[in-house]
């Protein structure tokens, strides 16, 4: 008999501060990906993420998922107070039936002068970095950055479709919003 497992899968956009501008900005161009170092997926890239322990939210898991593979602290943001997560995938393994729900988190300003914050692979990752979203040129503070490609990478699963439909839910709503993120 299979195991309902629920995880989390983290989309994350880095904050910026636009110059004459005193609330913080969603910089939806670019997102963090890790790259799995074991199966399902080994070698390939993925949102990070992974099982909710046992006594955890949804939101809390996905905060200590995103820590454990990228080593950053960010802000996963309810999009309602009872519904967590933006939409939900599966993948149905011989052992276990993996529920994954996706989760929008923005990722602290790093520094004035137009940094990225870092990234630091956990030890369940091979690799962790920012990617652009699209080829398109955007506008965004970390345009000078030499970032790979989102659609260049060999990537886990509907990625590319999640990434996608979080850009449009930051976008539309934490756009232009206070500092209270």
């Amino acid at each position: 008999m299979r195991k309902p497992v629920l995880g989390v899968a983290v989309t994350c956009f880095p904050l910026f501060k636009a110059l004459g501008r005193p609330q913080l900005t969603v910089d939806t161009s670019i997102v963090a990906l890790c790259k799995r170092k074991f199966d399902p997926g080994s070698n390939f890239w993925s949102l990070p993420g992974g099982k909710v322990e046992i006594g955890e939210t949804i939101i809390s898991g996905a905060a200590r998922e995103f820590l454990e593979e990228c080593g950053l602290k960010v802000n996963c943001l309810p999009l309602q107070p009872l519904i967590p997560a933006f939409c939900a995938t599966e993948a149905i393994y011989p052992h276990f039936h993996y529920a994954l729900a996706h989760v929008l988190a923005l990722a602290p300003i790093h520094s004035e002068k137009g940094e990225l914050p870092p990234l630091r692979a956990g030890d369940d990752a091979d690799d962790v970095c920012w990617v652009r979203c699209c080829k398109e040129l955007e506008k965004s503070p970390y345009s000078r950055l030499a970032l790979p490609f989102l659609s260049d990478l060999p990537l886990v699963g509907p990625v590319e479709s999640v990434v996608a439909q979080a850009k449009i839910i930051a976008e539309g709503v934490y756009h232009g919003q206070s500092d209270s993120y």
